[in-house]
């Protein structure tokens, strides 16, 4: 037991977690109407090209510029809706969804696609995201965390 306890602990010291300070946003499809070929067009739309620029930039703020081909973890903490708004049943409700996962939308691919995107031109070699999860966190606290080995993010 004790050797298998040894081995644990060196792994999760060659992981480095970054933390990025945005609320996670899902992807924005396509209507048909070629919307999505137009930045200009659609509330939605505008949203998700501007997360995607902030995402960008805190990300190189970070030192995040392309993520390796190999990530070791994504993790989406997803703000509860405001736990001020409702009866006192449905406060309680929200807070007691912290640390527990979020099973709502917006899905996991739609997470996924604007993270690989923000992080450079061309996320083709991206071929291994270990452990993704998607959490309930406190409100107004919504942050994205990736896990990288450590030589890469020496290497930056």
């Amino acid at each position: 037991m004790v050797e298998a306890d040894i081995f644990l602990t060196i792994i999760n010291l060659m992981m480095v977690t970054i933390e990025i300070d945005i609320t996670p946003q899902g992807a924005v499809r396509s209507n048909g109407k070629n919307s999505m070929y137009h930045p200009t067009k659609g509330p939605r739309l505008k949203r998700y090209v501007k997360y995607k620029k902030d995402l960008a930039f805190l990300m190189k703020i970070n030192k995040i510029g392309n993520l390796p081909g190999e990530i070791e973890g994504l993790t989406f903490m997803m703000p509860i809706p405001n736990p001020a708004v409702g009866s006192k049943k449905v406060r309680e409700e929200k807070l007691s969804r912290i640390g527990n996962p979020h099973q709502m939308k917006p899905d996991f691919d739609n997470l996924i696609k604007p993270v690989l995107d923000a992080s450079g031109k061309d996320d083709s070699h991206v071929w291994r995201c270990g452990e993704m999860k998607k959490i309930w966190t406190e409100f107004g606290n919504g942050k994205i965390i990736i896990t990288l080995k450590e030589e890469y993010v020496l290497s930056l």
